[in-house]
């Protein structure tokens, strides 16, 4: 069998007329082809050096480079903001070793229902700017959705505005190096008095692979979180989970009710 080509774009043009060709797939990290028959691909567009791999924080902007690595995206929050879920979120994903290979748009194309990436950027409503088939510039939510990141189409930036004074980030995972069932990112803004001023929640790895609980954050807002019934509230949600190895379905929502609770009491209390 032939082996695949590889192919070395050094700017944006040149990498669109590479990704024109048959059987070719875009080449970051290489986390994505480790369990794939590689031989089965006519080629391989290695991206590396293409100029996306950034992180510009330049006070609530935001914008991250489709090559940037989770342990470059965790390491540049943790150091300029780190109060950020995104600091929060990466710095726990997978292994270290794993972290320095996982590329930020590898991991949207792939979008797995235990992305530590997916339910932060949701919450942050993120904007991403994608070249190739499906060019253009969309919400992270609706490229997903809409499945834009195929095989055909290279993740350029990320950009989101991060103005939330506070950021809760929770796994649910068996070990500290397992996959996740599912996540939790809460964002949230207080105001003098304690009650909210503005809230962001996500659940990611539900049966919808990722949830923003609109109806749960409008009632959050202008409330004072001890005067609340959120027990009560928390059980009304419409969340569903499929079963995994780590619990049943009905286990799955029993917990992530109760550390939802535990995070909204938490970011109230930081």
């Amino acid at each position: 069998m032939k082996q695949p080509e590889w192919y070395y774009p050094r700017d944006i043009e040149e990498f669109r007329e590479y990704i024109k060709l048959d059987g070719v797939v875009i080449y970051g990290g290489g986390t994505g082809l480790l369990r794939r028959e590689i031989r089965k691909f006519a080629g391989f567009i290695d991206i590396s050096k293409l100029p996306l791999k950034f992180v510009n924080i330049a006070g609530e902007q935001i914008s991250i480079g489709g090559r940037a690595s989770y342990n470059d995206v965790a390491s540049e929050f943790m150091a300029q903001k780190p109060n950020s879920i995104m600091g929060k979120s990466l710095g726990k994903a997978a292994s270290t070793p794993l972290r320095n290979l996982i590329t930020v748009g590898g991991s949207l194309a792939m979008a797995p229902i235990w992305s530590d990436i997916l339910g932060p950027l949701v919450a942050l409503d993120a904007g991403i700017e994608l070249i190739g088939e499906n060019e253009g510039e969309f919400a992270v939510c609706e490229a997903i959705r809409e499945r834009k990141i195929d095989s055909k189409t290279l993740v350029k930036q990320i950009d989101f505005t991060d103005d939330f004074q506070r950021s809760y980030y929770y796994r649910e995972t068996r070990t500290r190096f397992d996959y996740p069932a599912f996540t939790i990112s809460i964002l949230a803004n207080l105001l003098s008095d304690r009650t909210f001023e503005d809230v962001r929640i996500v659940i990611a790895g539900d049966k919808n692979r990722f949830s923003r609980l609109d109806s749960l954050e409008d009632k959050l807002i202008g409330q004072e979180i001890a005067n609340l019934d959120l027990p009560s509230m928390i059980e009304s949600l419409d969340l569903e989970f499929a079963d995994k190895k780590h619990g049943s379905s009905n286990y799955l929502k029993h917990v992530a009710q109760i550390q939802l609770e535990r995070g909204l009491k938490k970011i109230v209390e930081e």
